[in-house]
């Protein structure tokens, strides 16, 4: 009944905010008539409300779907995350500036767009809007609470959320591939969110192996799972690094990306 739905436009979201382990992913995604269509016909609707084997699937489909020129995606690993946290020092700040950069690209691709609606996750909409750059400025941008009832944001929610979990497999390969498991068992994974159990456990495992220095290339160090991790592994934030929000780096590892980066390379 509402036509704005499946007109022209774009939408953008996140994932990984909330999750302790891997990246912080945003992307922004253009619909249209024709391509709403599809994407319903794929199941798309809020990544909260689908199985991650289902956003799996949907989020490569719409990717192929929509091609290179379709979507546009900022991709934060944690060494790049917390470097940025560290300069930044506000969550919202940092998605508003990922935001822009991923609806500016995708202005970029798609320059008949003028209109993108985004997911709002700030208290003002004037978060973002300072971040918008020369394009996004210039087009409309409309901020919603809940806006994954848009397609366009649906999509780009599921397109997010697709790339964070591909991540996280990446990372648990990593970590467990070589590992030994018992018949009938599974791999072990890392898990995902904050306040399981499982986080905080296998975030003291690995610090008690490889040093605190461990949790800069694998988590978002800001978070307060990082303080109750060092207490209980007998460290505190003075064993990081600076991104770590302390004074003086350590030589216990091998921290990823520099903190001191040029402006360009930021």
């Amino acid at each position: 009944l509402d036509p704005t739905l499946i007109a022209p436009h774009a939408g953008s979201d996140e994932s990984g905010k909330g999750d302790y382990f891997g990246p912080l992913v945003v992307c922004c995604a253009y619909t249209d008539e024709a391509l709403s269509a599809q994407m319903q016909e794929l199941g798309i609707k809020d990544c909260k409300q689908m199985s991650d084997k289902a956003v799996l699937t949907a989020g490569a489909k719409a990717r192929a779907i929509l091609g290179p020129n379709g979507y546009s995606v900022v991709k934060l690993g944690p060494a790049a995350y917390n470097r940025l946290y560290a300069k930044m020092r506000n969550i919202n700040r940092m998605l508003a500036w990922a935001h822009g950069t991923a609806i500016e690209d995708l202005l970029t691709k798609q320059t008949q767009c003028s209109r993108v609606v985004v997911d709002q996750f700030a208290p003002t909409e004037a978060t973002i809007l300072r971040a918008l750059k020369p394009l996004g400025k210039k087009s409309e941008v409309v901020q919603r609470h809940k806006a994954e009832s848009d397609i366009a944001v649906a999509v780009a929610s599921v397109i997010a959320r697709e790339i964070f979990l591909r991540d996280i497999a990446k990372m648990s390969e990593e970590l467990f591939g070589s590992e030994v498991v018992a018949e009938g068992e599974e791999k072990r994974k890392i898990p995902i969110g904050s306040s399981d159990p499982k986080v905080r456990a296998l975030a003291e495992e690995m610090v008690q192996k490889n040093g605190p220095v461990w949790l800069m290339n694998h988590a978002k160090a800001h978070f307060q799972t990082t303080d109750k991790v060092l207490q209980a592994c007998g460290y505190s934030r003075e064993d990081l690094p600076e991104e770590g929000r302390i004074t003086s780096a350590v030589a216990n590892g091998d921290f990823k990306n520099s903190f001191r980066k040029s402006k360009n390379e930021e």
